[in-house]
């Protein structure tokens, strides 16, 4: 018979006791076709506005779980544990190209390298690495591309394959309204052929006070 999710006693927004789920934080942004572009921010604009093409209009549930631009309204919190980047078409009936794969992790131009991969709280940068670190996660095989074989692939296709993101082995707590967001970024710019979609995953523990 299973139980009812126990309550955690810890102080979320004035509350002492708050309902905990394994529930990532998750957002899209779309580089619309043929877009010159060199920054994208994710975790900045919430259910209900566009992304920053005007593509997404607006975002909807599935575009995202975030209710306000860049940080948890109050009563809620989150424990953050890791990170997963998907990297496809807008198109369940149309496969990302090989070039605009190619293009999106690792840049244009050898001599500048390839695309980063930030995360920030407040005004500082508590990660930045190369986006070829971070894996697809849950997926048919990583990534699924036209025109060739060969092309790079974020890890391997599995729930349990998350950037790990902790601290001494704690989680990175964000609390109520502290500001957040995601940032890829390219220093050489970048034009897909095609729609291309970020979509990120902050996987992690949600605290609701209640």
């Amino acid at each position: 018979m299973l139980e009812a999710l126990p309550l955690k006693k810890i102080n979320v927004g004035g509350r002492p006791y708050v309902r905990v789920t394994p529930s990532p934080l998750f957002d899209t942004e779309i580089i619309a076709t043929a877009t010159a572009t060199t920054e994208v921010i994710g975790f900045s604009r919430p259910a209900g506005t566009n992304d920053g093409s005007g593509t997404l209009a607006p975002k909807n549930s599935s575009h995202t779980n975030l209710q306000s631009a860049s940080q948890l309204n109050q009563p809620y919190a989150f424990d953050l544990f890791g990170f997963n980047v998907k990297i496809t078409s807008n198109s369940n009936a149309t496969r990302i190209l090989e070039k605009d794969l190619d293009d999106v992790l690792l840049g244009t131009e050898a001599a500048s390298g390839g695309a980063l991969f930030e995360f920030k709280m407040g005004n500082r940068a508590y990660l930045s690495v190369p986006l070829t670190e971070i894996p697809h996660g849950v997926g048919v095989d990583g990534f699924s591309v036209v025109a060739g074989a060969g092309s790079e692939r974020n890890g391997v296709a599995h729930r349990s394959n998350y950037y790990k993101f902790t601290v001494n082995k704690f989680l990175v707590h964000i609390r109520p309204s502290e500001a957040f967001n995601t940032r890829f970024f390219w220093p050489s710019t970048i034009k897909p052929s095609a729609l291309v979609r970020l979509q990120m995953f902050m996987q992690g523990l949600y605290y609701n006070a209640i």
